[in-house]
């Protein structure tokens, strides 16, 4: 819980500046304030609403980052596995273009061609 007498608040905007950089970019205040509202990993990032403005400060987001740090990824779902795409094959292709020209021919937009 954010202690108001030792904590300095800090808004979104403002902790998305002091987060570590990755790939050279700091996150963005839309995914503090993501990580304040769903969390990630069933850990949310502590914060407090003052009027309209939405405040975390720099302990919470260590303690946000400490709390991920021990907790295990999630392991990997059927759901979750990547699969190479699959490209179509030469005749597939091939009828796709065959099709569309035809749409195409139809409705004016190019010119029928003697095949």
């Amino acid at each position: 819980m954010i202690d108001f007498n030792e904590e300095e608040l800090l808004t979104m905007s403002q902790a998305s500046k002091v987060c570590p950089k990755v790939d050279g970019k700091p996150p963005h205040c839309g995914s503090i304030w993501r990580w304040a509202r769903k969390g990630i990993r069933g850990i949310r990032l502590e914060h407090v609403r003052i009027g309209n403005r939405v405040c975390t400060s720099l302990d919470a987001l260590n303690r946000f980052f400490n709390a991920l740090a021990e907790t295990p990824p999630p392991a990997p779902s059927q759901h979750s596995v990547v699969r190479e795409p699959t490209g179509r094959t030469e005749s597939q292709r091939e009828k796709a273009m065959a099709a569309a020209r035809k749409r195409l021919e139809s409705r004016g937009v190019i010119q029928v061609t003697e095949h």
